[in-house]
């Protein structure tokens, strides 16, 4: 029979919260500094590499991934497994995929992914550098929650490429992060840069990595901002979408072709919304997507016959 224990609630509160909001921020919501990976996903890579999923052989069933992780290292969810490793798979979300993926994976205008029993994946060559040399003992390593002693997880990934590279995001427990995409060439210059000069500081730096290097592209506005976060690891960063006046003989049109990472469907309703409000008085209502693979993006905005185009750019 249990004991049954009266406790002050603030006390045991104080005391749980502590140890549950500690878990979540080590072990489930924030990248590691080390290699820029959540807990989850560097489980799902090392699983996959460990399996042999290698970027040159054949992609395997997702749902096969998706086992594996959660029989050997992952004690959590099928579903957040399987969103960790499509988000890995999406070049609209990562701007250097870590994972190669055959099917739907969904798109950046919010449509889920196919389920896991339909797509497929294996690791692309840039997870693979990531991994590189991980057999030599180049970090530490510790069984999985299965205790197993054959079957073993890094503390982080030895990382060739700097993390930097690819965006992250997360909200722990009185902690959150939102860190944005780099150039790859870009950093890896400033690495080059760093070795030779270790005392750079943000001026010089910045002269190697110009700012965030967005997957859907988008124009940063002002360079204090990036300043900031260089140097204090906090910022604001306002990005512009990308617009250019199309004329022909039939009609004038305002074509986006890139805008910040909020996705063309909230792009396009809120651009909507304000026409509808008399916001936008120079376009039409009409706004089209004519965004494909080979195009790229491109929304279209008619203009109105007696249209101030530059006016109607500048309530955009």
């Amino acid at each position: 029979m249990g004991i049954i224990r009266e406790e002050d609630f603030s006390v045991i509160m104080a005391q749980a919260f502590a140890t549950y909001g500690l878990s979540v921020v080590t072990d489930r919501a924030l990248p590691d500094a080390r290699d820029g990976l959540k807990p989850v996903q560097r489980r799902i890579l090392a699983g996959m590499r460990a399996a042999r999923y290698l970027s040159t052989r054949p992609t395997v069933k997702s749902a096969e991934v998706v086992g594996l992780i959660l029989g050997n290292y992952h004690p959590h969810g099928d579903t957040s497994v399987y969103d960790a490793a499509v988000r890995m798979a999406q070049p609209f979300t990562l701007r250097y995929p870590l994972i190669e993926g055959q099917g739907n994976m969904g798109s950046e205008d919010g449509d889920a992914p196919a389920a896991y029993r339909y797509t497929e994946m294996r690791l692309s060559p840039l997870a693979e550098a990531l991994m590189a040399d991980m057999e030599s003992d180049t970090v530490p390593q510790h069984p999985t929650y299965k205790q197993d002693p054959r079957v073993l997880e890094p503390d982080y990934l030895p990382g060739r490429i700097p993390p930097i590279v690819n965006p992250s995001s997360g909200i722990a427990v009185g902690l959150s992060t939102n860190i944005p995409p780099h150039n790859l060439v870009e950093v890896m210059r400033a690495c080059i840069a760093l070795l030779d000069q270790p005392t750079m500081d943000v001026e010089q730096l910045m002269r190697y990595i110009q700012g965030p290097d967005f997957c859907q592209g988008g124009r940063i506005i002002g360079v204090d901002s990036i300043k900031d976060y260089f140097a204090t690891g906090k910022g604001r960063i306002i990005v512009r979408a990308e617009v250019r006046l199309e004329d022909t003989p039939r009609s004038r049109s305002l074509i986006v072709t890139q805008i910040p990472p909020i996705g063309r469907d909230k792009v396009k309703a809120s651009i909507v919304k304000a026409i509808n409000a008399r916001k936008l008085e120079g376009l039409l209502p009409d706004v089209r997507d004519e965004s494909d693979t080979e195009k790229g993006m491109r929304i279209v905005l008619e203009l109105r016959k007696d249209a101030d185009a530059a006016q109607a750019l500048s309530q955009l």
